[in-house]
């Protein structure tokens, strides 16, 4: 394909400021709320009734009607699930125009709303309240005719209460989501919340949920896993540092003794499956209790970037003998490993197990990570911990086994970069350790062996933990399996079922083989919340995922958590406002999620609130884009892309295989947090590949090995490229061409269709709205989407707005551009677009030397959106010589001589409008003059022994 975008050069008004600051000079593009009308220049999707349900091919899509359907969703959230009745129509009509086939109902059963805002009555939540159940089914109607499919949550933030008859339910908080998976009395209460939802009659569908197509998908669980709760280590009791209360942890302890006597039936095959060692051994740190009166002998302070610190010893309140470790840090760097406190040169083995333990106090209570790695690039990393430490000494205590030898190159360093004041060290070890596999007083008979934390695992025998593992995922899995055969077979849902999401590993994948599909989430630089979710009291690091050299979650995302024979969607995805770069999401997900095949994406969140107000010209929340006209604006054309495939699938994925006791004794490796995503191999490979689960059941493990080079990364269908070092992604297929990131570094892309010279951040897209390729398609649209912002919003420096928001109205950054677009035509018009995609104005353009050049200043046009129409070539049917006939000039403006022929031939010619109108004609001539002829397209016929017809273009 001929090049279809080039020689883009982006100039800004203003000064350039990549700082998270106002822009000035915003113009306003709205929009409405209300709006579904059809227009020429955006993809049209047609309003079109549900009458199917979706289905699970055995090659894992969605099917309806056993034709592959993809879901471009988004999610309702607390009292959006409950509009008014007189909105619901427009709310509806507005998405499908969008492109929008899928509504995610999330946060209804929460707690903090009150009427119109949650399902429930205020009283418990055994009851809902019928006006917002009407409300529901009054939407869920709309919905169906619109042609919009509705995913429906059962737990997502309901709070369990003893007035629903849990027993000191009321003494925890969210933690009860964790035993809501293994509370007896806590599953019937979600089987009776199921059955409520999905068999209430729907009066206006005259169908209950359950039986009606326009239900695509349920989720059972959101965002919970008894595995990924472990790695926190909350599976204990309050009083020993969990999140469960004793009788729940009396549960999982009388569950996973019944585990193993299953297993192993006996003490002694116990025993020998657990293999004891016989205790610590020699000391590994130098004056790990600092009574050498020169700390510099063997302790050492690392400092990066300019931070300050100081050490010394001290003698004002040791944990032990006459002195301690004290680090002064008169101020924080904002980065924890600019300052390190640490010893190294010392030796760990492959395979072995190590302990470290310490005293430690700080004159202000502070979080940091204290970890082993190497001492040197490419700091591999063994095993740490986050420590939180108060003003009164406490002792800590981690294990950890390398998966390398280090013979003269280990480092024990403390991470102390993000805080102020003084720190205090005491009694620093670390030792080999002989790992534990029956504990003393251990006994099968007596049921009393001990569930230990993810936190101890490096101290205990590897088969107990693979066992605790093993556990943990048949635990979850049984949960899913009894809501799911509830759901299917008492309730007789007929549509696809998905346990969890948030996914941290393949544990989760394991747990829900019995399911019908796969989901996740994830969120690039989401609001760091420091005071819990204050509206007030957040930050946010205001980056792109485009500067990322990894490209943020993209590799988590798709690393290899999709299985083979289901389908995978994600059910929440965002750049969170108001991070000033966050129009890259569309095309980063619209891209590696059609590369990667998935088969759902959902933005978080559509729109929220109690109620929530669908008319506001602001956006007030991190959330929420129905309003942002950065991100909608991008929605007709991805969600097209998407949804019709424009973007190729690798269809030869790569595939992993595991071995149950592969899976198992993955804890031997995985470090991460609940919140992390691990693979057993490197997942950047998703940049160019696509790559799922094939089952857990083989005799063998195969992990992927393919290189995935280097930056800039290509996929291998050669359609999406990432390039790190420039910041930009570049989609270039067929019908659709897009550019994201860094405009300045554009034009170094290597291969890129579209050269950019300019300083700022945007999206460029270009989608035919034809069958024909951009090259020949004669209708396109053009959307250019920048920065957004609420008029009035304040900054707090570049991480930060508290809570000022702003107003009304939203304005968009302006650019101005000038494009060149390789068409194959004679000539093209572009109608900038307002904010219901009409046309406003029209301006023609001819090409030169091959190429149209544009002018776009977004100052004046004052939208993202333009309609391109181009008139494509046509040449004479009938040569009149052995010469080509030819017309010129062409175009031609009035008051013009129009010559045709190459060797002075006389013809005969007629001149027709476009309406077949004759406006002009005459015998015997070389040529005539356009005189008074308005502006357009026009057919010229010449005759002479034979018959030639042309088009003619007349300009002003």
């Amino acid at each position: 394909m001929k090049n279809i975008l080039s020689s883009i050069l982006f100039l800004f008004f203003g000064l350039l400021s990549l700082q998270a600051q106002n822009f000035s000079n915003g113009y306003h593009f709205l929009m409405p709320p209300n709006d579904s009308t059809t227009q020429r220049f955006l993809p049209i999707f047609e309003k079109k009734p549900i009458t199917d349900f979706v289905a699970v091919s055995t090659e894992g899509e969605f099917l309806i009607n056993d034709i592959p359907i993809r879901f471009w969703g988004v999610n309702f959230v607390t009292g959006a699930c409950f509009p008014d009745i007189g909105d619901a129509s427009n709310i509806v009509g507005r998405m499908r125009k969008m492109g929008i086939n899928l509504v995610r109902f999330h946060h209804m059963d929460n707690p903090w709303s009150g009427e119109g805002g949650t399902i429930f009555n205020g009283i418990n939540t055994l009851s809902f309240d019928p006006f917002a159940l009407q409300n529901f089914h009054y939407l869920i109607s709309k919905m169906k005719e619109e042609g919009i499919y509705a995913n429906v949550n059962l737990l997502v933030s309901r709070q369990f209460s003893e007035a629903d008859g849990i027993a000191g339910i009321d003494s925890i908080d969210s933690p009860e989501k964790i035993v809501s998976m293994f509370d007896g009395e806590m599953i019937q209460l979600q089987k009776n919340y199921a059955s409520q939802l999905l068999t209430s009659y729907n009066v206006y569908t005259e169908l209950p949920l359950v039986d009606d197509p326009v239900l695509a998908m349920v989720e059972i669980n959101n965002e919970n896993t008894i595995y990924g709760n472990w790695k926190y280590d909350y599976l204990q009791p309050l009083q020993d540092g969990g999140e469960l209360l004793s009788r729940h942890s009396d549960t999982l302890n009388l569950k996973w003794n019944q585990f193993l006597s299953e297993k192993y039936g006996t003490q002694a095959n116990l025993v020998a499956a657990w293999p004891s060692g016989d205790g610590a051994s020699t000391e590994l740190i130098q004056d790990g209790d600092f009574e050498i009166n020169n700390i510099n002998n063997n302790w050492n302070l690392e400092l990066h970037n300019g931070a300050a610190a100081t050490m010394s010893l001290s003698t004002d309140n040791p944990f032990d003998g006459s002195q301690s470790a004290k680090i002064k840090v008169p101020q924080n760097t904002g980065t924890d490993w600019y300052i390190q406190f640490e010893q190294n040169g010392f030796e760990v083995r492959k395979d072995t197990a190590y302990v470290v333990s310490f005293s430690a106090r700080a004159s202000t209570p502070v979080d940091f990570w204290t970890g082993v790695l190497n001492h040197g690039d490419p700091y591999n990393g063994y095993g740490g911990l986050w420590t939180e430490v108060t003003e009164d000494w406490q002792e800590y205590e981690f294990y950890f086994t390398p998966d390398e030898d280090n013979l003269d190159n280990t480092r024990l360093s403390f991470s102390l970069g993000e805080f102020v004041g003084d720190i205090f060290f005491d009694n620093i070890s670390l030792k080999k350790f002989q790992k534990i596999g029956v504990a003393e007083g251990e006994n099968l008979a007596s049921a009393n062996i001990k569930r230990i934390r993810y936190s101890e695992r490096s101290a205990y025998a590897n088969q107990r933990v693979a066992d605790l593992a093993e556990f943990y995922i048949k635990l979850q899995t049984d949960y899913y399996n009894e809501m799911a055969d509830y759901l299917r077979n008492t309730l007789n849902v007929k549509v696809p079922i998905t346990g969890s999401n948030a996914l941290g590993g393949l544990y989760e994948i394991k747990s829900a083989e019995g399911l019908d599909y796969i989901d996740d989430h994830a969120y690039w630089d989401h609001p760091d919340f420091s005071d819990g979710w204050s509206q007030t009291n957040w930050s946010i690091k205001n980056t792109p995922m485009l500067a990322d050299d990894l490209l943020g979650v993209i590799k988590g995302l798709f690393g290899g958590l999709a299985n083979k024979n289901q389908p995978y969607t994600i059910s929440e995805y965002n750049h969170p406002s108001p991070n000033i770069y966050q129009t890259e999401m569309i095309p980063i997900i619209a891209g590696y999620g059609s590369f990667h095949g998935t088969d759902g994406i959902m933005f978080f969140e559509y729109n929220s609130g109690n109620p929530a107000n669908w008319w506001q010209d602001q956006v007030d929340g991190f959330f929420s884009i129905h309003a942002n006209p950065a991100i909608m604006s991008l929605f007709p054309t991805f969600a097209k892309a998407y949804r019709d495939h424009l973007i190729q699938e690798d269809n030869s994925p790569i595939l992993a295989q595991y071995t149950e006791d592969f899976l198992y004794n993955l804890p031997q490796e995985d470090d991460d947090g609940r919140w992390s995503k691990y693979f057993p191999y490197d997942e950047r490979l998703a940049l160019t590949h696509s790559i799922k689960t094939d089952g857990f059941n083989h005799t063998d493990v195969q992990l992927p090995n393919e290189n995935f080079g280097a930056s800039p990364y290509t996929t291998n269908t050669d359609e999406i490229t990432f390039d790190a070092d420039l910041d930009i992604l570049h989609i270039n297929t067929p019908k659709l061409e897009a550019l994201a990131g860094k405009i300045s570094n554009m034009n170094q892309a290597a291969d890129a269709k579209m050269q950019v010279a300019g300083d700022d951040f945007g999206v460029i897209s270009w989608i035919s709205l034809t069958e024909k390729n951009l090259d020949k398609s004669e209708k396109s649209l053009l959307t250019i989407s920048s920065r957004f912002q609420n008029s009035g919003m304040i900054w707090d420096g570049t991480t930060s707005i508290h809570n000022n928001w702003g107003n009304a109205p939203t304005e968009m950054k302006p650019l101005l551009l000038d494009l060149s677009l390789d068409i194959e035509a004679d000539s093209m018009r572009l109608f900038p677009l307002d904010g219901k995609g009409e046309v406003m104005d029209s301006i023609t353009f001819f090409p030169q030397n091959g190429q149209f050049h544009l002018t776009i200043d977004q100052n004046q046009t004052q939208t993202p959106w333009f309609g391109i129409r181009s008139f494509p070539t046509i040449t004479s049917t009938t040569l009149l010589t052995e010469n080509e006939i030819f017309i010129f000039p062409n175009p031609i403006a009035n008051n013009q001589f129009l010559r045709f022929g190459q060797n002075n031939e006389v013809m005969d010619y007629r001149l027709m409008n476009a309406l077949g109108q004759t406006t002009a004609q005459g015998k015997n001539s070389i040529g005539f003059y356009i005189k008074d002829l308005p502006t357009g397209i026009y057919t010229l016929i010449l005759r002479n022994k034979s018959t030639s017809t042309m088009k003619l273009v007349v300009v002003e």
